[in-house]
């Protein structure tokens, strides 16, 4: 009933809480991302089910590390057409990753051809924050679905 491009699925994680809006031509775009999608597996099988559906991909920003995996998996493995959100307009450049783990020029991302990601981590650059030594003392909602699998809260 509109005429403005609906993307949806920021926070989903698997396929199947993205599929019936893709099977059913609801949504142009989705929002979905590795990590919350739980990896590159799942992420390229939701990539597959867009393409099929020609639903593009606009994968939510989760940080350097996810945006160097998307740049791989749409840029290697899917003729999807895609945006990426970036935090700021430019990647988050930390400094415990090599200096070129993200290829970004004029506005684009390029493919990396380094090894794996492209991403060295340097432990040395790293600030250490803390260390977990104990479960916590407060119990974390837990969202269920009716046949009890475990979704993200």
């Amino acid at each position: 009933m509109t005429t403005v491009p609906i993307a949806v699925g920021e926070q989903f994680g698997d396929r199947w809480d993205i599929n019936e809006f893709i099977e059913q031509r609801l949504i142009d775009y989705t929002r979905v991302t590795l990590p919350n999608t739980g990896g590159i597996g799942e992420f390229k099988k939701i990539a597959s089910l867009c393409e099929t559906h020609y639903v593009g991909m606009i994968p939510h920003f989760t940080g350097p590390l996810s945006t160097a995996a998307l740049v791989h998996v749409l840029g290697s493995s899917s003729p999807n057409r895609c945006l990426m959100e970036l935090g700021g307009g430019e990647p988050e450049r930390p400094a415990y990753f090599n200096e070129d783990f993200i290829n970004f020029k004029n506005g684009k991302l390029y493919l990396n051809p380094n090894p794996g990601l492209g991403v060295k981590f340097d432990p040395k650059k790293a600030t250490f924050v803390l260390e977990v030594t104990a479960k916590t003392q407060f119990p974390h909602p837990i969202l269920k679905s009716p046949d009890g699998a475990i979704h993200n809260w």
